[in-house]
């Protein structure tokens, strides 16, 4: 708080009057403003009225107070001749737009200056009543937020990096300018900024509140030559003694550059002052606005104040606050201040962050160079888990915290930190973090959405996709870089990729298109993503993933087709399960120096079987009409079996990879490490539905395992009493499976059955069109006839026969041939013709 001369200029900003000369004012000043310039040079004035409260607005803050109209004598009137300033009148001539201003402690006024003014009529909205802001300084000047004014002797700039900055020589010791913000105490909020300073100059953040004729507080968070403190002045007007009272703390602070805030709790009728030590907001104090009172003992207080509380204090909840950045003048010796000495990197004026998210719904839409379809959705239970999706669809859920306006998924190690800049929207950062480090992922805006819609759907599942048209926003979002993108041509999707990444980047650049829907696994199902293609394109993948998260467990089976800069393209599986203290991996692979027919294109399959548990990943190359099996994983007990397999499992010593009662996320991932055009890099098509799996026999024996009830009595075909592990149940030398087929006859699969085989033996050598097994061993060709020939040759003699008992043979035709020997081997042999 700077020491204001008596000057009429000054004495005005604290009180005045108007009054009207001639009759044709109005009988109201409610919802009107008054706007003036007053000569010489002075800073032109705004002042807005309401039914009984004024707000003025001198281009480098705001102040506030009451008045009185008398509509008879047409006076408007605001201060006391008993304040410490005094009071002031502004007499207004209607009829040509002129003033005369008077200022005095005793009547009569005396006059001081002339001006001008024009009253008319204001809109709604147009006094900035919490009114919330960030973004560059840029920015926040040309949307009215900050002005760049002088301010006793400084001229405000924005300098080349950015930063809000003065220059000039101080008139002042306190020079301010304030934001176009009024803000109320019944609204949680935060005025924030990052301070820079030279040797010997401080900078601070506060929040004014100004009253005329009554009292003004000043809250303040500033940087000094080798601390950073926390700053209280508090001024009474209206009554004497008169003077400032002022509380204070001071922390030891070597840097030059500091983030501070001061945090506005209305529930706790509380201002905090923090500051940003490392990744921790530390409070340097607080202050009680409805009685004065500080959370901590003041390091330094004035002599008409307590170390703990400030004296003759007025409760603050009715009143409105200005934000403000202000620089202080240390030497006063040296009021020369050089552009880029002393300023801010940043300012603004946000609400607070929710104290909980539970109950709500949030939706992210990427910007900064990402985009998406429509924007994704989370939902925050009150149970520590966050549903995650979009189009009002569950496909994940995530367990998370949430505190101050960071949402920590602590599986992941990344935060969402959220920038208010309603009371239900703003700007988002998608954190990763890596230890001390972090790195910004994604940045967006953000809207907390007023009807939470998302749900988890579980009865249409089953979807497929042709490619003819665009994919639908109720089932998929796409996301990816806003210089690629997708193209739909002639029954293909082609992914088109602007370049393959920025230089310095480890990863390609991905689209990645997620499935509004997931897939039960007490269900059978397959996942198809037919004719796959790659031109001449290097360095590229195309394929899927199933995704699981919980608690404590991330699943991701990862199935795809490319070419990684070795070995020549290949598909590959790749399976995961990440947990607080492990990590399992298994993986198989082909590659096209072991099955050439991956060199064109191919389709990728992955099937589960509910009752088996299995997961099969099988490919099929282009033009091949079976499928080849890849790898499976067991999810009931974590077993992996592959082509040239890899890794160490993915289950932990015992117990299964994931319940039946579970359901994967699926999604399409494409990824290229150079440009692609329409054509390049295609899919033809996703087939999502149920199948029928084989049966299951575990034995062998030629039933299923489901028949084989185990009950020891046979019934049907469909309930054999047998065992499912043993294929001969009942021992009698013969399978479970040729009993029940000829179970019409007498055999019963659960019942030893060697004399009805018995029978069938002994009637098998009477009846026709029957070969017994003595019979079948005398069906042979009777034996071939080698016979050394003259020179270089053989004679190969064999005999056709005919019978028509198989006792009886007749000879047909013998046939004799002569063939020559050109080595030292030669290999004969008889066959039947195809």
């Amino acid at each position: 708080m700077r020491n204001i001369p008596n000057i009429i200029l000054f004495a005005f900003l604290f009180f005045f009057g108007v009054v009207s000369m001639h009759a044709n004012g109005p009988s109201s000043l409610d919802g009107k403003k008054i706007s003036v310039t007053l000569v010489p040079n002075a800073p032109a004035l705004t002042i807005y009225c309401e039914a009984d409260e004024c707000y003025i607005n001198n281009n480098t803050d705001w102040e506030s107070g009451t008045y009185s109209w008398d509509p008879v004598s047409a006076t408007f009137g605001i201060g006391s001749l008993t304040a410490r300033w005094g009071k002031v009148e502004l007499v207004l001539d209607f009829s040509d737009g002129t003033l005369e201003l008077y200022e005095g402690s005793s009547l009569p006024l005396a006059k001081q200056v002339d001006g001008t003014f024009i009253l008319s009529d204001y809109p709604d909205g147009e006094i900035p009543f919490n009114r919330f802001f960030s973004g560059s300084f840029a920015e926040l000047v040309a949307d009215n937020h900050l002005q760049l004014p002088m301010i006793d002797g400084l001229q405000t700039s924005i300098n080349d990096q950015g930063a809000f900055t003065v220059s000039g020589t101080a008139e002042d010791f306190y020079p301010e300018t304030g934001a176009n913000s009024l803000l109320s105490l019944s609204q949680d909020w935060v005025v924030q900024g990052e301070l820079f300073r030279s040797t010997g100059k401080e900078v601070l953040i506060s929040i004014e509140a100004e009253r005329k004729a009554q009292f003004q507080l000043e809250v303040q968070a500033g940087l000094s030559n080798g601390g950073i403190f926390f700053n209280v002045e508090y001024e009474r007007l209206d009554h004497e003694p008169f003077g400032d009272e002022w509380v204070g703390n001071y922390y030891s602070y070597s840097n030059l550059s500091v983030e501070m805030r001061i945090r506005n709790v209305a529930i706790e009728n509380t201002f905090y002052v923090e500051w940003l030590n490392g990744t921790i907001w530390e409070t340097l104090n607080a202050l009680n606005w409805e009685t004065g009172a500080l959370t901590s003992s003041a390091d330094y207080f004035s002599e008409n104040a307590l170390s703990t509380q400030l004296n003759r204090w007025e409760p603050m909840g009715d009143f409105v606050f200005n934000p403000q950045m202000e620089f202080k003048i240390v030497d006063t010796s040296d009021t020369n201040i050089a552009i880029d000495e002393i300023g801010f990197y940043s300012f603004s004026v946000t609400p607070s962050p929710p104290a909980s998210l539970a109950g709500k719904q949030i939706e992210y839409q990427p910007s900064g160079g990402e985009t998406s379809s429509v924007p994704w959705q989370e939902l925050y239970g009150s149970d520590g888990y966050a549903q995650f999706g979009f189009s009002g669809s569950v496909i994940e859920r995530i367990p998370y915290t949430y505190a101050q306006g960071v949402v920590t998924y602590t599986i992941f190690d990344e935060e969402i930190r959220l920038s208010f800049e309603t009371a239900t929207s703003g700007t988002y950062e998608y954190v990763e973090l890596d230890g001390a480090d972090l790195f910004v992922d994604e940045v967006g805006t953000f809207s907390i959405v007023v009807a939470p819609t998302l749900e988890v759907k579980t009865d249409d599942w089953q979807r497929s996709e042709t490619m003819d048209s665009p994919l639908s926003t109720d089932y998929w979002n796409s996301d990816r870089r806003t210089v690629d993108g997708v193209a739909y041509n002639a029954g293909e999707l082609s992914f088109i990729f602007a370049n393959g990444g920025e230089p310095g980047e480890e990863d390609y650049p991905e689209i990645q298109i997620e499935y509004g829907r997931t897939l039960p696994l007490d269900e059978n199902w397959q996942v198809v993503l037919d004719d796959l293609y790659a031109s001449s394109v290097s360095d590229f993948r195309i394929g899927f993933d199933l995704t699981f998260l919980d608690s404590d467990t991330e699943v991701v089976c990862s199935f795809n087709y490319g070419d990684y800069g070795f070995g020549g393209r290949q598909v590959n599986a790749d399976v995961e399960r990440r947990g607080d203290t492990y990590v399992y991996r298994a993986g198989a692979f082909v590659r096209a120096n072991q099955d050439a027919r991956l060199q064109g294109g191919v389709n990728l399959r992955v099937r589960h079987n509910a009752a088996s548990r299995d997961l099969l990943f099988e490919y099929q190359p282009d033009g091949a009409s079976g499928w080849t099996e890849l790898a499976r994983l067991n999810l009931g007990d974590g077993t992996f079996a592959g082509t040239n397999q890899y890794g160490d499992g993915v289950a932990p010593i015992s117990g299964e990879v994931l319940s039946a009662s579970e359901r994967f996320a699926m999604d399409v991932e494409v990824e290229a490490g150079q440009a692609t055009q329409i054509g390049d890099l295609t899919i033809g098509g996703i087939e999502i539905g149920s199948y029928t799996p084989p049966p299951i026999d575990t034995d062998g024996d030629g039933l299923a395992d489901d028949v084989e009830t185990g009950t020891g009595v046979y019934v049907s075909a469909n309930d054999t009493g047998t065992n499912p592990n043993n294929p001969d149940t009942d021992g009698d030398g013969l399978t479970d499976g040729i009993e029940v087929r000829h179970a019409a006859f007498g055999f019963d699969p659960a019942v030893e059955s060697s004399t009805v085989l018995a029978g069938f033996i002994a009637a098998a050598a009477e009846l026709p069109g029957v070969i017994t097994d003595a019979q079948n061993d005398s069906l042979s060709l009777g034996g071939v006839s080698l016979t050394p020939g003259g020179g270089n040759s053989l004679s190969v003699d064999f005999v056709i026969e005919e019978s028509e008992d198989l006792s009886s043979w007749t000879t047909v035709e013998t046939i004799s041939r002569s063939l020559g020997i050109s080595g030292t081997k030669k290999f004969v042999r008889v066959r039947m013709p195809e």
